[in-house]
């Protein structure tokens, strides 16, 4: 609006038509933004996989042999 409105000179047009170059820009942001979490949690992930492994071999290696019957009868549902 204004004086300079009646001469087009607040004319408005998308950002995207003006400077197409933000296009692959704004494109590698979105692929950062999914691939690095992705990436992320992958890695996570298998690290979470040793983990556990580990821990269940270190339980399972220092329980009482009595513990083995009680457990294998609870989850059959023996009892």
């Amino acid at each position: 609006t204004g004086w300079a409105g009646i001469w087009g000179g607040t004319t408005q047009v998308s950002l995207l038509s003006t400077q197409p170059w933000l296009i692959p820009a704004i494109a590698g942001y979105g692929i950062c933004a999914i691939g690095v979490p992705f990436l992320i949690l992958r890695s996570c992930k298998s690290k979470w996989e040793r983990a556990t492994i580990e821990m269940n071999d270190q339980f399972w290696s220092s329980v009482n042999p009595n513990v083995f019957i009680v457990a294998i009868n609870s989850w059959a549902k023996l009892d």
